[in-house]
């Protein structure tokens, strides 16, 4: 049997550190019918695995039924995930197809299209329960998350911030709604709530944590993933990180000598290029300013 992919084990051992503790934040990239490129942050809910097919991990969210997104994915299943972990310092991006499990209402213009998949039609012949994981992924979270679903449809315009006051704070766990109300809202929640499941076939990881940094590349090939070493974007990566290391290095020295000097400085960050531009190598930033000149004093390098 094909043991699980490496990428799953990195991202598993990532999700782990005590470092990376509540990173469970991802960018989900889709294209519109006009291939006008979205984007948008998702909470990762979980990975689930076809039995007797490790190889296959299946990347779960979830989203509002209301929202562009489900069209824009119905449109074209095809999206990439962006997944930075600060922590660790690892980045995943993975590229996938995409399924949506919605409310068994509409279930019916959700059907799973076996050809496109190969780990989903593996579940979906296995008998695997949509509708069974959809209430329990629902039910894990929070009641005031959970409210997020009953609230007038994402992006609609409203008159004013004070609307947001009159629209449900919390929605119990199933089962456990007491009045009409609750009721109501509960049901409504689980209305819009839907499934995204994500199965990938190309999965780029990038580690800026070693040195020198390493990036590895995943396809999918058959039953098993072929990997292949290639060079990571490391001059991009260093350069932002030396210039925030030393702009900030700079601003808090900066601070503290306009505190107990009691007066005017004339700050060298004048003197860098813009935050927003890139210099051609990160080695660049050598010629930059390292001191602050005070009126009526004299700079210090900054250590």
């Amino acid at each position: 049997m094909a043991s699980p992919p490496r990428w799953f084990t990195a991202i598993t051992k990532a999700l782990s550190l005590p470092e990376n503790k509540g990173q469970i934040i991802y960018q989900i990239a889709t294209v519109d019918s006009n291939n006008t490129p979205h984007v948008r942050s998702q909470v990762h809910r979980g990975i689930v695995i076809p039995d007797e097919a490790p190889y296959l991990p299946v990347m779960l969210t979830t989203t509002d039924i209301r929202t562009p997104k489900v069209v824009q994915m119905l449109s074209n299943p095809n999206v990439e995930i962006a997944w930075w972990m600060q922590g660790s310092q690892d980045q995943f991006r993975v590229s996938g197809r995409v399924h949506l499990v919605p409310h068994p209402i509409d279930a019916a213009r959700h059907t799973l299209d076996s050809s496109r998949f190969i780990a989903l039609a593996k579940m979906q012949t296995q008998g695997f329960d949509w509708e069974k994981k959809r209430l329990e992924v629902f039910d894990a979270m929070s009641p005031r998350m959970k409210a997020g679903w009953c609230v007038p449809p994402p992006g609609s315009v409203i008159p004013s911030y004070e609307e947001a006051k009159k629209w449900p704070t919390e929605v119990a766990k199933l089962g456990e709604a007491q009045s009409e109300e609750e009721r109501k809202n509960q049901e409504e929640a689980l209305r819009n709530f839907v499934l995204i499941f994500v199965e990938p076939f190309e999965v780029d990881w990038a580690q800026l944590a070693t040195n020198p940094n390493r990036r590895t590349k995943f396809k999918l090939d058959g039953e098993k993933w072929v990997e292949e070493l290639v060079v990571p974007a490391r001059a991009c990566f260093a350069a932002l990180r030396e210039r925030i290391t030393s702009s900030l290095k700079l601003l808090i020295y900066v601070e503290h000598m306009a505190i107990a000097r009691r007066q005017t400085t004339s700050i060298a960050v004048r003197c860098f290029p813009t935050f927003n531009s890139m210099s051609s190598a990160y080695t660049q930033s050598t010629i930059w300013p390292q001191r602050a000149l005070f009126e009526g004093g004299t700079g210090s390098s900054i250590n």
